[in-house]
């Protein structure tokens, strides 16, 4: 049987190879993952190429931030994109919210 060829590795703007983890499918932002995805970013680095990350949710890259990877572990621009979008703003049905009782006890 026929081997397929790799495709070509995209070369990033300083001339190193560059790899994309496609994060879409992670469904935890914790510090388990950060440590999994460094160690990624640093089995790329030994190999000569740059990690970068496609699709990172925004409560990722607020953890990435936070323990100090945002520059060891860059989301790309398209992760920008969707960190900037905001849930859809919906009105609340009218009489739909819950009114206080003066019966009810203040704690």
């Amino acid at each position: 049987m026929a081997r397929t060829p790799d495709p070509p590795p995209q070369i990033a703007g300083d001339g190193q190879p560059n790899c994309q983890l496609d994060a879409r499918g992670l469904v935890r932002a914790d510090l388990g993952t950060v440590e999994v995805l460094a160690a990624a970013a640093l089995t790329a680095r030994r190999l000569g190429a740059q990690l970068t990350i496609r699709n990172c949710s925004l409560d990722l890259r607020r953890v990435i931030a936070l323990v100090g990877l945002d520059e060891v572990l860059p989301c790309s621009a398209d992760s920008a994109a969707q960190a900037g979008r905001q849930a859809e703003q919906r009105e609340h049905a009218r009489g739909v919210e819950e009114k206080g009782d003066a019966r009810d006890a203040v704690t």
